[in-house]
């Protein structure tokens, strides 16, 4: 059973989420990154494009369940990789920081570190406890 400080952090990390990407989405950062440009030519097709991402999305959320299901360390994995999505966030402050200028999603992802550290902190304690 997860700690009710862990479900405040995790409710946290995932409305922080919600915010990151409204901030990205404004800045149009899926049109200034080169980041995204080899994933344009896997998909012939706008079409093509959202079914393949919708299932995608899809089998990744019935793994996910499956995890928590079994229950035990096993339910750690989806945290683990939720873990690791806020540390992978933390590149947008970075990049800012080696450019000295604003990089889309810089704002939020500063709060990436933050969470990110307390994130891990409780994670590590939680696997601690089972």
């Amino acid at each position: 059973m997860l700690t009710k400080k862990f479900k405040i952090i995790i409710g946290l990390s995932v409305l922080l989420n919600l915010f990151h990407g409204l901030e990205v989405s404004q800045t149009h950062f899926f049109i200034t990154s080169p980041d995204f440009y080899p994933y344009t030519k896997l998909f012939n097709t706008i079409p093509e494009a959202v079914y393949y991402i919708q299932h995608a999305l899809l089998y990744s959320a019935l793994v996910i369940f499956f995890f928590f299901i079994i229950g035990g360390k096993w339910r750690l994995i989806p945290l683990i990789l939720f873990g690791m999505l806020l540390v992978f966030e933390t590149h947008h402050f970075f990049r800012s920081l080696i450019s000295l200028s604003y990089q889309s999603g810089m704002v939020t992802s500063a709060l990436f570190i933050i969470m990110s550290y307390f994130f891990l902190k409780q994670l590590i304690r939680e696997y601690k406890n089972l």
